[in-house]
């Protein structure tokens, strides 16, 4: 509704990865966490840029494998192969079924994200700077 669309949870104006991750994070997140949200939905119209998309599937993808790594031993365990896919989306083509279910994994583990990593949020990884051209 704010880039004068029909209000859908895919709007065309903004990035499908970005998208991904706020449709679950909505859904999985805390109530109290939602009003992040609000203040988010203006700054993300205008995010679609089909240059970008690919990197923004790896660097999601890279930072789901950071949160994953931090989180309790106990809980790595119960989740085999969690990791290797994480890996594998950053390595591999980004189709959308997978950039919904890294959205859906990324919103996961933000949720369980240990307390003093939500009070740091610059220790989050930068990924392999990768050349991205931009149109003039």
């Amino acid at each position: 509704m704010l880039a004068g669309e029909r209000f859908s949870d895919r709007p065309r104006a903004v990035c499908p990865v970005i998208a991904s991750f706020l449709r679950a994070y909505n859904d999985l997140a805390p109530t109290a966490w939602r009003q992040d949200l609000v203040a988010s939905a203006a700054r993300v119209v205008g995010s679609r840029r089909p240059g970008l998309y690919r990197l923004r599937v790896r660097y999601c993808a890279l930072l789901a494998v950071w949160l994953y790594d931090r989180q309790p031993r106990w809980r790595r365990v119960t989740q085999p192969g969690r990791r290797a896919r994480l890996l594998h989306i950053a390595a591999g083509p980004a189709r959308p079924y997978v950039v919904d279910e890294l959205g859906v994994r990324l919103a996961q583990l933000i949720r369980r994200m240990p307390a003093e990593l939500r009070k740091a949020p610059a220790a989050a990884p930068t990924p392999a700077p990768t050349p991205v051209l931009l149109p003039a």
